[in-house]
């Protein structure tokens, strides 16, 4: 239900609350009820707020400073992120972090960011897909980030792909340290079962990943890693990576290639 300019926070809160039944909740249905929807009660204890509070909020007799309780408010009434969104703008909230921001908000940020960076840079997912990146990396990385790309999971570039042993210096050296640099970022993450099926499914289709999959995760000393790029008709290239935890987003990471000065 997307707000109408004429309609207030309170009479959206309670036309949403009246569209729901217990069933839809997850609370067993009592027979025949004197008003539609859940009661005001209900979904107060749902959302972990006050009956007097959530009525305040329905008569906008209320102003609001924190917005914890009406985000726990509008999962309560199963609204979409982009509903929810609108609303708490409608109720005077504005973002205060990346995290808040929906996610096509928070990719538009993100690639401002990378592109006011002058050396190749992107931001990965916890699984190494893409989130955005800026013009330099795609001319760097053509193979992977640009129009000659074929795959667009990092991981599934380096692996899979066989331009990559061409493109990085080394590969059989190099290409074990990104594996463990990742098994050991995605290891918080090893019991979700997107996280779990994308493992097992590099693992049928790499034998390398698997190798390194069987073997314990090993913590080793933090030293910068430095990649020699061999890009199609055009000098090689010796960079350092630069890693960068985004704090709004922790499970995502901006990488930044510096030129390694000689």
């Amino acid at each position: 239900m997307n707000p109408n300019p004429a309609d207030t926070l309170g009479a959206l809160l309670r036309q949403q609350r009246q569209t729901l039944s217990r069933q839809d909740v997850g609370l067993p249905e009592t027979g025949k009820r004197r008003a539609p929807g859940l009661t005001l009660a209900e979904v107060a204890v749902l959302a972990g707020v006050s009956t007097r509070w959530l009525a305040q909020l329905e008569q906008d007799r209320l102003t609001l400073h924190e917005y914890d309780a009406l985000k726990r408010l509008l999962n309560t009434l199963q609204l979409s992120r982009k509903e929810q969104s609108a609303w708490l703008k409608l109720a005077g909230w504005q973002p205060q972090t990346l995290a808040d921001l929906p996610p096509k908000a928070r990719r538009r940020q993100l690639q401002q960011a990378t592109d006011a960076i002058r050396q190749p840079a992107y931001v990965l997912d916890h699984l190494w897909n893409p989130v955005c990146h800026n013009s330099a990396a795609s001319q760097l990385f053509s193979h992977w980030l640009g129009k000659q790309a074929h795959h667009s999971n990092l991981l599934d570039y380096l692996l899979l792909d066989p331009h990559s042993r061409v493109f990085i210096g080394d590969w059989h050296t190099q290409i074990p340290k990104v594996l463990q640099h990742f098994l050991r970022h995605i290891e918080p993450y090893r019991d979700n079962d997107t996280v779990a099926a994308f493992i097992q499914s590099r693992c049928e289709l790499s034998p390398l990943f698997a190798q390194h999959c069987r073997r314990p995760s090993r913590k080793s000393a933090s030293r910068p890693m430095l990649m020699h790029f061999h890009p199609s008709g055009k000098p090689a290239q010796i960079c350092q990576r630069l890693t960068l935890h985004i704090a709004d987003s922790p499970d995502w990471q901006l990488v930044m290639w510096l030129p390694e000065k000689t």
